[in-house]
């Protein structure tokens, strides 16, 4: 028996009355708290960053399963997926009533003031574990931020992106269009004129989704029929629009970048938080994209994504993930 904390202030961003946008409307803010006050998960196309759709997920893993409880102290193990004012008063309810079977799972939504406040909590209570998304993530916190935190005070789980029967829909639906979907976020546009120009030359036709100016259901149903995706972003702790483009059985073709700027920091990162040979193919800098994109199309056939994610991603192991770090 599981407590599960969130709260959708996290995501929350100033809103206005009069807009022709309902994503910017205080409707949406108001929208966001009714599904919260429910427990119900929202349409996808109504998820617009990487923590509201953790949250999204957290609700379709967990809703139906009456050995989970949301935002009710009734269990002694307890998983709060923020730490902000909100998850630091739930902590100090659950400190308050604490027994010596409590235990406490945070994260791995957080900003570095709170991680600061959290890795406190962490050395006075031996209770509570700090979760990160990745083990890339795991590397940034235990070895590269410097803080002051044990690596066994840290625990990896991701957070799941799909159900296992979805992944199951994609996998029978998946068709050949002979197109390439590109998927662009935060760099430099000299990286993206280099691919299109490169596809231009060798007749590949490809539909661009550049991050902000798309909507998930745009981006789901051209994953879909297309044959194979070019993929270009920053890098990230676990990264839902590459993992939902793998859960389309999409091989991809990966140009990535191995250093997050974060803060002042320049930490260890990748744009594939969860990858294998099954995927594609990942390459570093242009001149080996060139070099290897012909084989990569030459053996589309032989890559198979969707394994990835059911083996590491889907809502159920998630589930059964959590369930296990709690029996530790």
């Amino acid at each position: 028996m599981i407590n599960i904390f969130y709260n959708p202030n996290y995501i929350k961003t100033e809103k206005v009355w009069v807009t022709k946008s309902f994503k910017y409307s205080h409707l949406y803010n108001i929208y966001l708290d009714l599904m919260y006050l429910l427990n119900r998960p929202i349409k996808n196309n109504l998820i617009f960053s990487g923590p509201h759709k953790r949250m999204n997920n957290l609700v379709k893993t967990f809703k139906n399963d009456n050995r989970f409880s949301f935002n009710n102290l009734k269990y002694d193990c307890s998983y709060i997926v923020q730490f902000d004012s909100f998850g630091e008063n739930v902590l100090k309810d659950i400190i308050q009533n604490k027994n010596n079977k409590t235990k406490v799972l945070i994260g791995p939504l957080y900003n570095i003031e709170y991680d600061s406040k959290l890795i406190k909590y962490i050395k006075q209570y031996k209770f509570i574990k700090k979760v990160v998304a990745s083990e890339i993530a795991y590397i940034n916190a235990a070895y590269e931020m410097n803080h002051d935190i044990s690596p066994d005070d840290i625990t990896v789980f991701p957070s799941g992106i799909i159900s296992i029967n979805e992944l199951k829909d994609n996998i029978s639906k998946k068709i050949s269009s002979g197109e390439c979907l590109i998927y662009f976020k935060k760099r430099p546009d000299e990286h993206l004129e280099l691919v299109k120009d490169f596809l231009n030359k060798k007749n590949i036709k490809y539909k661009v989704f550049n991050y902000g100016n798309y909507s998930n259901k745009e981006l789901m149903e051209s994953a879909m029929i297309s044959d194979f995706g070019i993929f270009m972003s920053r890098p990230e702790t676990q990264g839902f629009a590459a993992q939902e483009l793998l859960s389309c059985n999409l091989p991809m073709f990966v140009w990535d970048q191995k250093i997050n700027n974060y803060e002042d920091k320049k930490l260890s990162g990748t744009t594939m938080s969860y990858w294998d040979d099954r995927c594609g193919v990942l390459v570093d800098t242009f001149d080996e994209f060139v070099l290897r994109f012909p084989a990569f199309i030459e053996n589309l056939n032989s890559y198979y994504p969707a394994a990835l994610i059911k083996d590491k991603l889907t809502y159920e192991k998630f589930k059964d993930n959590l369930i296990e770090e709690f029996k530790k």
